[in-house]
């Protein structure tokens, strides 16, 4: 099993990078022409929080980043900006920014706070929401819309059609599974308990998609 003192040194270690790198973004924002993350029109500081969080080296730093070290505010931030770069990324049409921005009208603080009156209509309107979106968006770009890959790391996932090769921590929810290629969301035991996946990534992390090799702790 697990214990939580190892746990407590990786939580640490991620959370001193993850500091380092926003400070080490916000020293270089006031040069940038356009921001090479965020949409043109976000803060400074929202920029370097989300480009923090997605240039941590490994999947399973930058989801435990998202859900322990940023703000519900931050978070929210951290959705739009996704949500603005898959919109630009895939050249989407009206129809789907319309699915999209039904999404958006959740974005607010107290909807990452679990429990919270927000928090459960989201989650209701996300069941009827994610059937819609199936049927605007491809299985590949659901999975990258609610995943903490680059675009660039997506491509390569796809071209080599395979997905979560090599050792990973809980990287699905069993209650918005957006496993791609046909694979599905298994239960499996954790090594970091987050709330980071799925619809907004407000769902327990509770699973690793089918052919993904677990960490295994003794």
């Amino acid at each position: 099993m697990f214990n939580f003192p190892i746990r407590k040194r990786i939580m640490r270690k991620i959370l001193i990078v993850f500091w380092f790198t926003v400070l080490s973004f916000l020293s270089i924002s006031c040069y940038r022409e356009e921001p090479n993350f965020g949409p043109i029109g976000s803060s400074d500081k929202d920029w370097a929080v989300s480009s923090a969080v997605m240039s941590l080296k490994t999947i399973d730093a930058r989801r435990a980043s998202f859900s322990d070290h940023l703000t519900p505010e931050e978070k929210c931030q951290f959705v739009n900006i996704k949500f603005n770069n898959f919109i630009r990324d895939f050249k989407l049409d009206e129809e789907q920014i319309e699915i999209i921005d039904k999404l958006r009208e959740f974005l607010k603080p107290e909807v990452y706070k679990e429990g919270s009156s927000l928090n459960f209509k989201a989650k209701e309107f996300i069941n009827t929401w994610e059937e819609k979106a199936k049927n605007a968006f491809s299985d590949e770009q659901l999975s990258y819309m609610f995943s903490f890959n680059t675009l660039k790391e997506f491509n390569e996932l796809k071209s080599m059609s395979i997905e979560n090769e090599g050792l990973n921590d809980c990287d699905c929810a069993t209650k918005s599974d957006y496993c791609s290629g046909g694979k599905d969301c298994k239960v499996s035991l954790c090594v970091i308990d987050t709330y980071s996946c799925g619809t907004l990534f407000l769902f327990h992390c509770d699973g690793l998609c089918e052919g993904t090799t677990p960490i295994v702790v003794d």
